[in-house]
């Protein structure tokens, strides 16, 4: 079996780091010592939750050969990223600067890698 190297293995691994942030960004909401941020970190793992949805689609859609549907739901995983940065201003200063670091470090990986699935060739 070859791996995949196109649209579906980009979009498939979106959909990993998406899922990992938020689980991480769901756990401190658990936590429940916001200070009043809770909303805002809610907000959080929404937007991680319709990047999560938007690349299983794309993931989907390469899978099929369908080039078009693929390209729109990686567009609609950049307008995502940039939701998700968005949240992330907006809550900075009330989680630990670690997850602050690290979901700013996943949205640059994820914004380059939503680009090369968009030109990515290759479906699979």
């Amino acid at each position: 079996e070859r791996p995949e190297t196109g649209k579906a293995s980009l979009s498939s691994f979106l959909v990993e780091l998406a899922v990992e942030t938020r689980d991480q960004a769901q756990a401190i909401v658990d936590e429940g010592d916001l200070d009043g941020k809770a909303n805002g970190l809610t907000g959080l793992v929404r937007s991680l939750d319709a990047v999560i949805e938007s690349a299983r689609r794309a993931t989907e859609s390469a899978r099929a050969g369908d080039r078009g549907n693929a390209d729109q739901q990686l567009q609609a995983v950049s307008r995502g990223i940039d939701r998700v940065v968005e949240r992330l201003d907006g809550v900075g200063e009330d989680v630990p600067e670690a997850f602050t670091n690290a979901v700013g470090n996943r949205a640059d990986q994820a914004a380059k890698r939503a680009g090369q699935a968009r030109n990515a060739e290759k479906l699979s």
